[in-house]
């Protein structure tokens, strides 16, 4: 005969707090609509079929929100016209929702922006709100369920390269939030957001001097350029047109991030070139030569060094010199030479730990995985000249003949080196780079020939860095080849170099079709004003897309960064202002697209800049081409006219309470229960016998520990597979 026994589960009843904790006079504010579905809602909402979007979601609530509005200085400090709103207006729709702005993490996303519209006798902008009720606890799959779909996110592809804070260089697709990047101007800062954007159907794609593969971007996405009106000038005597001197760029133009939409063939781009110089105690001058002919030529084998050079260098000056240097910093160190007719190698080999650490840890090892150490990048220009020098005697070459477009001859151009290795030749291009010289990299399939110690039928991948012929100015007392390049044509580059820049002519811009995943990336908090908002892809300086620029109250000067922003806005945002103030606008860095001659504020000219006077003036900035980014539930708004105006499927919300409030009354009725025979709704109470209540015991217990488990790892696990 059996007994009936009960199996009991301990239940916690845990506090719940708002997320959102108003004080009294937030309690009395006037009480929100909400409204059931009408056949005739469409006119109050903006053309949004609302009884068709409850259909598809049922779960969801929509909310109608009021969300900018124009000409009022909100408590931020901002302003923004009825015109910059209407255009503005579109790129609401996709953007996700947050409580209290927490929008570093899009998993604190609560639902969507689905629809907009510009109200004219309002003056603002309506929103339609669509809010997950049930995926608040795990929007981790967000992204899958289209919380982020909004075209207003500067977006790029998920292949294309970010310098990384260490020097290193990351696939977008695998960048995460925390991760350190490298700004414009050099400095390192946070990633704050990364996430995926909607499938963008049209990207623009922008190929420089130098450069194959270029760079695509979503149309709204600024990069750091110069226009070419700015550096182009033409003769009055010869009408012929002119490039300023890098000087007079220099001193005369101020680059400035400009949309991929604005940027035409004859723009230039602008590559961050570091200019920071370390002294390392390790390497001196000749540590710094080994390095150089170690990377061209050198392999390590143990605890040995060798360097595999060419028969036809026996009597070359690198040879000579390898051997010197070898035996004065390394006298105790045995040295082997070796000659191999059949493979047309002369191989010098020495025993040496410490150089094999060296040539180790600041070049690698392998001809395909070496690469310049970060250190080695921000070396003094003296000893990278000595790395370069050495690396183009190993596997420089000049470039004897050139033909120009008429199919003739015009001698000597520039210089070239090679190597299995990408990477290694993107740290020789940093070299080169700093040392003024513009050089771009190229890839090519190659048949083993008999001037290489490889079998001559080998197949094998080479890539290739072109420098232009200023390499043999610079290099000529630290290499051969360079020296002997020297009487060579100079040819004129389309690349120069501009303050920490190098500055790439751009040759084509072009509209191309895309079905790739675009990501959205933000560097730096929005609110920081310290921040520079930018990071490095694919070599060029692009900035963080949110409003493109504005132009301060008080004095009208235009900024696009922060660098860039007068005194009135850095220091005295939201005070008062009395006197009289000069127009700066037009000496402001940047103007705005469409009002190139007068102030968009006061009308002045460049040729007339009035002086307009204030009494008890407040401070803001006038903000131009906004893009929406995100939009957020608060207790007290900056603009105070922005409101939850109505909530719809009311209803549904309604029962989903009652529902959870029922289910927490009879939880709570379990606590104070002590029979060891309590249940809710009957569903916890067990008949089994001894076999079956030990195996449930121990399976509560397992649960127990997979759930603490994924929760300890859940920036790891998919929360919808948890779930």
């Amino acid at each position: 005969m059996a007994f009936n026994k009960t199996a009991t589960s301990n239940l916690t009843i845990q506090k719940v707090d708002p997320l959102n904790r108003p004080d009294w006079s937030e309690y009395n504010m006037k009480r929100v609509k909400t409204a059931s579905i009408m056949k005739n809602r469409e006119s109050d909402l903006g053309g949004f079929d609302i009884e068709s979007a409850i259909g598809k979601h049922p779960e969801h609530l929509f909310v109608k929100i009021f969300a900018i509005k124009k000409d009022e200085v909100n408590d931020n400090g901002d302003a923004f016209s009825e015109g910059e709103l209407i255009k503005a207006t579109p790129s609401f729709v996709g953007v996700p929702v947050f409580c209290n702005h927490q929008n570093d993490d899009i998993e604190k996303a609560r639902g969507i922006i689905v629809h907009a519209w510009y109200d004219k006798p309002k003056g603002g902008i309506y929103t339609i709100a669509r809010v997950d009720r049930v995926a608040w606890p795990s929007l981790a799959r967000g992204v899958e369920q289209e919380i982020v779909t909004g075209t207003s996110m500067g977006a790029t592809r998920g292949n294309d390269l970010v310098l990384m804070g260490d020097g290193s260089k990351k696939k977008v697709k695998e960048l995460k939030k925390g991760d350190t990047v490298r700004t414009h101007t050099g400095k390192k800062e946070q990633i704050e957001v990364v996430c995926k954007t909607q499938e963008h159907d049209e990207l623009y794609l922008i190929k420089w001097n130098g450069n194959k593969e270029g760079l695509a971007l979503s149309c709204e996405h600024p990069l750091l350029a110069i226009k070419s009106e700015d550096i182009y000038y033409t003769s009055k005597q010869s009408k012929k047109l002119y490039r300023k001197t890098p000087s007079e760029i220099r001193d005369e133009i101020k680059p400035s991030f400009i949309e991929s939409r604005s940027i035409k063939p004859g723009d230039y781009v602008l590559e961050y070139v570091p200019q920071k110089e370390i002294v390392v105690d390790e390497i001196n001058d000749d540590i710094a030569f080994l390095l150089g002919l170690y990377a061209a030529e050198g392999y390590i084998n143990e605890k040995s060094v060798g360097f595999c050079l060419g028969m036809q260098d026996k009597e070359s000056q690198h040879y000579i010199k390898l051997l010197d240097v070898l035996k004065n910093n390394f006298p105790d160190s045995k040295v082997r030479i070796d000659e191999k007719l059949e493979r047309n190698g002369l191989y010098v080999v020495t025993w040496n730990e410490k150089l094999a650490e060296l040539c180790e840890k600041y070049v690698g090892r392998g001809s395909h995985e070496k690469k310049l150490h970060n250190d080695v990048l921000l070396l003094p220009k003296n000893q990278q000249k000595l790395i370069l020098g050495a690396y183009l005697d190993g596997d420089g070459c000049s470039i004897i003949q050139r033909t120009n477009k008429k199919g003739q001859s015009s001698g000597q151009g520039a210089m070239q080196a090679s190597s299995a290795s990408v990477d290694l030749l993107s740290g020789m291009r940093i070299i080169c780079m700093r040392l003024g010289v513009s050089a771009c990299l190229s890839k090519h399939e190659r048949t083993a020939s008999s001037s290489t110690v490889m079998d001559q039928s080998t197949q094998y991948v080479e890539y290739m860095l072109y420098m232009t012929n200023e390499i043999s100015t610079v290099l000529h007392k630290y290499s051969s080849k360079a020296h002997n390049n020297l009487k060579a044509i100079r040819i004129k580059s389309d690349s120069f170099i501009y303050d920490c820049y190098m500055a790439h002519k751009i040759k084509n811009v072009e509209i191309i079709a895309n079905e790739e995943t675009t990501y959205y990336v933000q560097v730096g908090k929005l609110e920081d004003e310290n921040s520079d908002h930018s990071y490095i892809i694919n070599d060029i300086a692009t900035h963080n897309c949110s409003v493109t620029s504005s132009i301060c109250s008080i004095c009208h000067n235009c900024a696009s960064v922060a660098d860039e922003y007068c005194d009135c806005v850095k220091h005295r945002k939201n005070k008062k202002f009395s006197g009289k103030q000069k127009c700066s606008y037009h000496d402001s860095p940047i103007k705005i697209e469409g009002h190139e001659d007068t102030c968009p504020i006061c009308g002045s000219t460049s040729k007339d800049s009035q002086t307009n006077e204030y009494k008890e003036a407040q401070i803001y900035e006038h903000n131009f081409g906004i893009k929406f980014i995100e939009d957020s539930f608060v207790v007290n708004p900056a603009c105070h006219d922005c409101l939850v105006q109505e909530i719809f499927n009311k209803t549904g919300m309604e029962q989903k309470v009652a529902s959870l409030k029922n289910r927490l009354l009879k939880m709570a009725e379990t606590e104070a229960c002590t029979s060891g025979a309590c249940s809710i709704d009957g569903q916890m109470r067990k008949t089994a016998g001894k076999q079956e209540l030990n195996e449930l015991v121990t399976a509560m217990d397992i649960v127990e520990k997979v759930a603490k488990s994924l929760m300890a790892q859940k920036e790891y696990v998919s929360m919808e597979y948890v779930s």
